[in-house]
């Protein structure tokens, strides 16, 4: 149960996620009571800046990149993606059911393994030549 939330009867809020596994929460509660949410928050703070450091890079990042997304995220959907092929052409797109927003945690052995077959069949020559 969430601390300090006496009064919610939503799920969120008073069950415990199987998100993670116990050692998994062990070590964020460890360090995000030590370090604060400020780094994990800094991201947004600085995307004016960001903009400013990259606004003059390429329109089209040309080396091979890979996108593992899933059906069901409600934030960043499938078509949400869909255009990333035109400003990256050696873009692999991967799709995995049954994953929400946090489809790292929720089907990490399907992302492993999609990561380690794009990883064997990377083309080592096109990374050299910089594409």
């Amino acid at each position: 149960m969430v601390e300090n939330v006496n009064d919610s009867t939503d799920s969120v809020h008073t069950q415990r996620s199987e998100l993670l596994s116990d050692a998994e929460l062990d070590y964020y509660v460890a360090e995000y009571s030590r370090s604060g949410f400020f780094g994990s928050c800094s991201y947004y703070s600085q995307r004016k800046c960001d903009f400013e450091d990259e606004k003059d890079l390429p329109r089209v990042i040309k080396h091979e990149a890979l996108y593992v997304g899933a059906v069901d995220d409600p934030i960043l959907k499938p078509e949400l993606a869909a255009g990333m092929p035109r400003v990256m052409p050696n873009l692999k797109q991967e799709l995995v059911h049954g994953g929400g927003h946090w489809l790292l945690w929720e089907k990490k052995d399907e992302v492993i393994d999609i990561l380690q077959r794009w990883l064997k069949n990377l083309d080592l020559s096109k990374t050299a030549a910089g594409l």
